[in-house]
């Protein structure tokens, strides 16, 4: 049974960069060859788990990118569906700032915008009916 319209995040299947798997490497040095003592960067193996750490911290980054026609894959693996586009409906309160002695309607197609800030634009509201008159 599918799930209609549920937002699945996106995992990050790895988040190590290079400065921890070098070091995962490093640490794991007396463990698997006790006998490598001389851990300064000139060692060659130093050099070595350097460039592995390196070529495995860019495999990582290309395994986090999920392309969109992938993610469609994953989520229909695993039953969820996702919604179509579709048109959004909005309240709109309008804050009158003396008491009109009149019916005020709002035609259908009404546009309205929000203020605009130094980093966006502002969004346009549309009307899609007309809005009940307040009095």
């Amino acid at each position: 049974m599918g799930t209609q319209g549920r937002l699945v995040p996106v995992p990050n299947l790895d988040d190590r960069d290079f400065r921890a798997i070098k070091d995962a490497m490093i640490r794991a040095i007396p463990e698997k060859t006790p006998e490598w003592t001389d851990w300064n960067l000139s060692d060659p193996g130093i050099t070595l788990i350097e460039l592995f750490a390196l070529q495995t911290e860019e495999l990582i980054v290309r395994l986090n990118q999920v392309l969109p026609k992938h993610l469609r894959e994953y989520l229909n693996l695993i039953g969820v569906t996702l919604t179509p586009p579709s048109t959004s409906k909005v309240f709109c309160f309008f804050k009158m700032t003396v008491k009109p002695t009149f019916t005020i309607a709002i035609p259908k197609g009404f546009e309205s915008t929000s203020s605009r800030t130094a980093d966006r634009k502002p969004p346009l509201v549309k009307c899609a009916a007309r809005a009940w008159p307040t009095g």
